[in-house]
Parts: structure tokens; sequence; C-alpha cells
């Protein structure tokens, strides 16, 4: 199968992101705060995973990097490698197929000696050829850890830490990274077979609360090295704690975790920053309209999803009325429920 090979000869930095479609304005604007922040004398190899994107967005986003010969942009169908394991790579309305492309990127980065895996939802506040250059230690990847299984955040994710020890079997939680930066020793991890590794793995993996992460974490415990958190800097640990926010903070990576996001919501912490890049680039006014849509409808869903809660609600509150015993304790048992629903959706509603 087709392999790639290098655009330069010489202090090149191998960059590598996976996206369909729907995530292109926003690759847009993190390879826009890429190349603003680029050094001279360094050459940018950088290579999108792709399997079908419209021919206007290849073009736009070649046009971030017109005129700057250090940058390569090229995009790799990677259909061939995935089409036999559709069924094995488990997917969601979340989760799509793209997720697992980094995992092929040892047999496709064959002719390299290291590559840097990144996510779409990320901005750039510093030149990644020093990220790419890092000294792994003899370790096959290194990562940050995921801010999850952080000390601060013990108690509220106690359940996170329970998963990770009993249903993945990780010997130390803390352990646990996050897989949105990666920067990976490609010649050991191809010389280890790794990618076929993975995919025999994740058949004995169902049920995976953060599949294609929660697979990297058992298969590399013990072979990572830790860099410092600002190296992939994950704001949706601030989203409901913004008086945790240190002033001017401006980490080297920062990394939109959850699912609110800056074009989604513009108010979260560290938005400002994703932006100042989006202005700048030419999917702006594609990013605005998008999601200016995607709001409308997602309030009329919530109302919609309101007023069904609602009739619920009232319903179970007259039926708390008219009966007794354990079918009284039943329907109380769904108003409660349906109050806190309704609670949840307000806030949504909110927002």
């Amino acid at each position: 199968m087709e392999k790639i090979k290098p655009a330069f000869k010489q202090n090149k930095t191998v960059i590598v992101f996976s996206i369909d479609n729907a995530y292109v304005p926003y690759l847009g604007a993190a390879l826009t705060s890429l190349a603003d922040n680029s050094k001279a004398g360094k050459f940018y190899d950088i290579v999108i995973f792709i399997e079908k994107i419209s021919e206007t967005n290849r073009r736009t986003l070649l046009d971030i990097f017109k005129g700057r010969e250090n940058f390569s942009l090229r995009f790799f169908d990677i259909t061939s490698y995935v089409q036999q394991h559709r069924e094995t790579l488990y997917v969601n309305s979340y989760f799509t197929i793209a997720i697992y492309y980094r995992i092929f990127i040892p047999e496709i980065f064959s002719a390299f000696d290291r590559a840097l895996y990144l996510d779409s939802d990320m901005i750039f506040n510093a030149d990644l050829a020093e990220l790419a250059e890092t000294d792994l230690e003899g370790k096959l990847l290194a990562a940050v850890n995921d801010f999850g299984v952080l000390p601060e955040y013990k108690q509220k994710n106690n359940h996170f830490y329970k998963y990770i020890e009993q249903e993945l079997k990780m010997k130390d939680y803390r352990h646990y990274f996050n897989s949105g930066m990666l920067v990976m020793d490609v010649q050991k991890l191809k010389n280890m077979d790794i990618t076929q590794k993975c995919l025999t793995k994740m058949k004995e993996l169902p049920d995976l609360k953060f599949p294609d992460q929660d697979l990297l974490n058992v298969m590399f415990e013990g072979q990572v090295k830790y860099l410092d958190k600002n190296w992939n800097f994950q704001s949706g640990s601030l989203i409901n704690s913004p008086e945790q926010i240190p002033e001017g903070l401006c980490p080297q990576i920062i990394h939109y975790t959850s699912e609110f996001k800056p074009w989604n919501t513009p108010d979260i912490p560290l938005a400002v920053l994703f932006w100042r890049y989006a202005r700048k680039c030419d999917f702006y006014e594609q990013i605005i309209y998008l999601n200016t849509r995607e709001l409308a409808l997602q309030g009329l869903k919530l109302a919609m999803r309101r007023f069904q809660i609602n009739c619920r609600y009232f319903a179970a509150k007259l039926g708390c009325l008219v009966t007794q015993g354990k079918l009284y304790d039943k329907i109380n048992r769904l108003k409660k429920q349906y109050k806190n629903q309704l609670k949840k959706v307000k806030k949504l509603l909110s927002l």
C-alpha cells in the first residue's frame, strides 16, 4: 500500500493531522496558528489523513501556506488502510472513524524516524519543531497526562479512576495520557508491528469510553515520556472552574477538549485565542455560518425536549396525587428524574 516519502531532506518537522470534511474549517484555524508560530530555517512536512474532503476545502487549506517555501502540505487518502477494519473500529455520533487514523502512522511513515500527531481542535502558540525534537529518552512516545487523572480532579472523577484500573487494567491511573498530542518514534513502532497489535487488541476491548485513547493507553503503558501540561493544555478542565484560570495564561498548545468548543460556545475559557487565528483564515465566514445554523437547530431541539419532559413531569406529579404504596414510590422516582432532566435542559438553554 501507498507510503509517505519526505518532502524535505533536512531539518524537517513531520506533523500529522486526521480529519473528516466537517472538521476542515477548525483545522484551518489550527494551521494558521502553526504557520504564525513557525521559525525560519525549519521545514514543516504536514500530512493530513483524509477519506473524503471537498476540492474547495483542499485549496483553502493549501492557501494557508502559499508562498512559504519551508512548508509542505499534503493530503493522504487513508481509505485503503481502514476499509478492512471498519467493523472492528468502534464509532458513534461523537466518535468518527478518523479518531483511529493515528494508529496507522508507523506503517504509512515508515521512511521517517519520528512523527508528531496532533488533533485538529487545537491552537498552537509555540514553534512545533521544538516539540517534535523532544528527547524521548528511549520511550516509544511522548505525551501529556490527561487532565482527568491529575490529583486535583481525583474526587470529582473517581469513577474515571476506577474505570482506568478496573476496566482498562492499567497498573497506575497516573500513567493515563491524552492522545491528542503524540510525539512518536516511528521506527521503533514500525519494528514492533504496533499497528497490527493495536487492531488485534481492539477486538479484546469492547465498550471503551474513549476508544482510540483508551486503546493507546493500554498498549503503551510504561513506554511514555510525560511532558509539561502546557504542551497539551486541555481547556475542558476549566469550563466548570473559570476561577482556576491564571491571568495571562497562554500555553504552547491549547487543546479544546469536551463537547464545548470555541466555535459553538465562544465564551469558554481560552476561546479568544481560537478566534484570534480563525479571523485570519479563509474559513472564518464558514465557521460563523455553520455554527449559527447549528446553534439554532440545537435550541429548537432543546426547546422540544423541555416540552416533552415537562409533560412527563406534570403527568408524574399528578400521578403522585392519586396513587399510593409501591405504585406511588415508582411514580415519585420518575417525577424526581424528570425534574433533574428539566434542570439540565434549562441550563443548556441558558448557555
